[in-house]
């Protein structure tokens, strides 16, 4: 469970950053503080700093697959755990939507995933 693991050292992103964002809103009732550690502007900051081990982090899973696939990074599941971001694909729904625009989309969402809703999207 995440509160078991609040008094551990945590590196988060900086203020502002919709991944802190999320998290933070989403364990603020079963976690009333966390003990952040330092906060850093960049991403591949973070993941240097989490392979010596000494704390831990909440980042996008799709930053870190290359890190979780050769094992210098680790996942730690948690039991009722379901942080998710959503990111959004918004367009002028009448403007002529190019192929090169449409593979844009699609791969997109390929890389992102259910994550990922288009506004403005029809269905072709």
């Amino acid at each position: 469970y995440i509160d078991e693991l609040a008094d551990q050292r945590w590196v988060l992103r900086e203020e502002g950053s919709g991944t802190r964002a999320v998290f933070l809103d989403y364990i603020k009732e079963k976690v009333p503080r966390l003990n952040i550690f330092m906060e850093l502007g960049h991403t591949e900051s973070i993941k240097s700093l989490m392979q010596s081990g000494k704390a831990l982090t909440c980042v996008s899973a799709l930053a870190v697959s290359e890190e979780l696939k050769d094992g210098t990074l680790y996942r730690v599941d948690l039991k009722n755990f379901d942080c998710r971001r959503h990111f959004y694909a918004i367009y002028h729904k009448d403007k002529y939507r190019s192929d090169l625009f449409n593979k844009f989309l699609d791969f997109s969402k390929g890389m992102i995933g259910e994550s990922m809703e288009c506004r403005g999207c029809r269905d072709d």
